[in-house]
């Protein structure tokens, strides 16, 4: 089982996001943009997730992780 991270982060904090989710996510980040159709741009927010085993490893490994976002905030 698997327990799925993610966050919405504007277009500058996004690049820390990933690197921290790189880190410590199983199979690393993935980032998902919005497309804005009118204006045939991608938006400024995206979208960063992760996932991490259920179990005491991936506890610690998310607790690891909820750290490094507050320093990040």
């Amino acid at each position: 089982m698997w327990l799925e991270v993610s966050i919405q982060v504007n277009g500058e904090a996004a690049e820390a996001v990933i690197e921290l989710f790189n880190r410590y996510g199983h199979g690393g980040a993935v980032v998902l943009t919005e497309f804005n159709e009118e204006f045939d741009e991608i938006g400024g927010a995206v979208t960063v997730r992760t996932y991490l085993p259920i179990s005491r490893e991936g506890l610690e490994t998310r607790r690891r992780l909820e750290e490094g976002l507050w320093h990040l905030s």
